[in-house]
């Protein structure tokens, strides 16, 4: 057999090396096996089988193979050859019609489908049904055109050739389900009920994760350990607010610009501001001090308000030509220590706990407009060649006893003269106003000793007596509370 298939011209144009490969995809092919078989019977014309048209097997197997060799061994024409294959051998052996093929399997569609029947015997009639009867010549539809099936449908059918036996009968079952509206709501709603479910419980794996993300990222990136509190206000901002309002607006813009402009030039961290009050982090002493000497000199470089100018809080003075004063008065106070330090979710930031928070913010009350007040422990820490500053004072602070408070010089040729020993004048003359002190209490205490105005007004200054020497229950709110 090998040796008629080399003798076909259509592989003469072959190479040694490609015939070896040849031989070798015979003896692998799959379709060997077939070619063994018959290999010895087709060495002559197939005329002893009576069949009209002889056919030889030899011939048939060669001009399948060389198909498939021809095609790459493409296992889609390999599936081709074999069935052809088992037609020419059905035929010649078996004197049968090839089995009829549908060109769509049985199965369940969810729409129509049109599918078709061959069959390989060449001149084969097909005859089918379509109500799972079994077809014949004479009462089952000769096919001819395409088959459409729109409801599940048993289809039989069988291949007759006048010069062969006829086929087996084959059977294929097509199961059409077309989904109604009902059911496609019903399938939509399946997959909407769990998507109702997931979707929130994405959104919060997603937002728990984000949180936890955001929240590890920013205490990595806060000073922690050893760190220097700084707390920063303007003077007298209550005043300034109750009499320049539109003023104040302005300078306070202008007041954050300077304060956030110097905290990322120091490397410090905005913890939180309160009103006009800033409370920054640094991890080095030295930028803390830098920090505030800073915003000493940037506000005097300011353009601010005139009308806020001529008041006393806020008016320009220089001497020899050097600006020591001008617009909004802003004091400082830090201390340095390792403070405990968490994670605030109202604020989203990291937020500092602890006695050092607490000194820092005392030392800041103690400060006057413009002047920047330090503690021991930043005074030990501080280079005396670089930063000036003096002892300001001894001063008894709540939790933490009496401390030496230091001043740091932030604007050399400033004098700032200490608010504990100046006095503020009444804006108004408090002897011109009669005050009426009133104790609110429960009705349940009326029996309680009745207090004398002279004694509610102990240590008031300058402040005129009611009328009445005593205070007289009036009844608020029913009976629940007396005046």
């Amino acid at each position: 057999y090998q040796r008629r298939v080399h003798g076909d011209p259509r592989f003469a144009t072959l190479s040694p090396m490609e015939s070896d490969e040849v031989n070798q995809i015979i003896t692998k092919s799959p379709i060997h096996s077939y070619l063994l078989e018959i290999i010895n019977s087709t060495t002559q014309s197939i005329g002893a089988y009576d069949l009209d048209q002889p056919l030889s097997m030899a011939t048939v197997g060669q001009d399948l193979l060389y198909e498939w060799v021809m095609s790459n061994k493409s296992s889609e024409v390999l599936e081709s050859v074999l069935a052809r294959f088992d037609s020419a051998r059905l035929e010649v052996f078996f004197s049968k019609t090839s089995n009829p093929i549908f060109s769509k399997p049985g199965g369940t569609y969810t729409t129509s489908i049109s599918f078709g029947i061959t069959s390989l015997s060449k001149d084969a009639d097909i005859y089918y049904t379509l109500d799972g009867t079994l077809p014949n010549i004479f009462d089952s539809t000769l096919y001819n055109k395409s088959i459409e099936i729109m409801s599940t449908t048993t289809v039989r059918c069988i291949a007759i050739n006048k010069q062969l036996r006829p086929s087996d009968v084959v059977t294929a079952i097509y199961t059409i389900r077309i989904e109604s509206d009902g059911d496609s709501k019903t399938k939509i709603l399946w997959w909407f009920i769990p998507l109702l479910v997931m979707i929130p419980i994405m959104m919060i794996v997603i937002y728990l994760t984000f949180r936890f993300t955001k929240q590890k990222r920013v205490m990595q990136s806060v000073p922690n350990g050893n760190v220097t509190i700084v707390f920063t206000d303007i003077q007298n901002s209550t005043y300034l607010w109750s009499n320049y309002k539109e003023e104040m607006k302005q300078a306070l813009a202008i007041h954050n610009r300077v304060i956030r402009q110097a905290i990322d030039h120091n490397n410090g961290y905005e913890i939180k501001t309160i009103g006009d009050s800033f409370m920054v982090a640094f991890k080095k002493v030295c930028n803390a001090a830098d920090f505030c000497i800073e915003i000493q000199k940037t506000l005097l470089e300011q353009s601010w308000p005139p009308v806020l100018l001529q008041d006393d809080n806020c008016n320009f003075e220089s001497i020899d030509g050097v600006v020591i004063w001008n617009g909004i008065r802003v004091r400082a106070g830090m201390n340095c220590g390792c403070p405990d330090v968490e994670y605030n979710s109202t604020i989203h930031k990291a937020d500092y706990f602890g006695p050092m928070v607490n000194i820092s913010s005392r030392i800041e009350g103690l400060a006057t407009g413009g002047q920047t007040l330090i503690s021991t422990e930043v005074y030990e820490n501080l280079d005396s060649k670089v930063y000036k500053s003096m002892p300001y004072g001894t001063f008894f602070l709540k939790g933490a006893g009496n401390q030496i408070i230091y001043e740091l010089t932030t604007i050399p040729m400033r004098t700032i003269k200490s608010k504990h020993e100046e006095r503020s004048p009444p804006t108004k003359n408090l002897e011109e106003i009669n005050v009426c002190i009133s104790c609110m209490r429960p009705c349940t205490y009326c029996q309680r000793r009745k207090f004398k105005s002279s004694s509610m007004l102990n240590g008031l200054r300058r402040v005129s007596s009611p009328t009445s020497s005593n205070f007289q229950d009036v009844p608020l709110y029913g009976n629940m509370f007396s005046v």
